[in-house]
């Protein structure tokens, strides 16, 4: 695959190189398959997401937090990962409501307060989606000792 004008540049002696060439990543992320190759922005934006509470951050402020336009994060994340940066932040959001249903008292509603959603039914359809059962009865596997 040819690389794009915005991924090239010209070195001093006036050679293109693309900037993958230019700057290879150096600083592994755990668990990410092939992050060698990844682009350290791309490899923070993750860590970040992945430390954080997902729900609470936006992409314009992922985006600054290394120096780069929305669209160039959004366009980086998805070469790099395969999915969309929006797809990512859903995927952590309903991990992480799959494991406040397994180990907690909260309700489905406080749970999608909690992920920073305002709308239960479109989170019920989503966690739906991806674990083909509704948030209550995916509790229902999971019975809780009294405290």
């Amino acid at each position: 695959m040819r690389p794009l004008k915005a991924d090239c540049e010209r070195s001093q002696h006036g050679s293109i190189r693309t900037l993958n060439e230019r700057r290879p990543s150096t600083r592994p992320l755990d668990n990410v398959p092939g992050c060698a190759a990844m682009d350290r922005r791309v490899q923070q934006i993750r860590r970040t997401l992945q430390q954080e509470n997902a729900s609470r951050l936006k992409v314009r402020d992922l985006a600054a937090s290394v120096n780069l336009s929305v669209s160039r994060i959004q366009h980086l994340f998805k070469e790099q990962n395969d999915i969309t940066l929006g797809q990512y932040i859903k995927a952590l959001r309903l991990r992480r409501a799959k494991q406040l249903l397994e180990t907690s008292y909260l309700s489905v509603k406080q749970i999608v307060a909690e992920l920073g959603r305002n709308d239960q039914s479109h989170f019920c359809r989503d966690f739906k989606k991806i674990y083909g059962i509704s948030p209550a009865k995916y509790r229902t596997q999971f019975p809780m000792a009294p405290v």
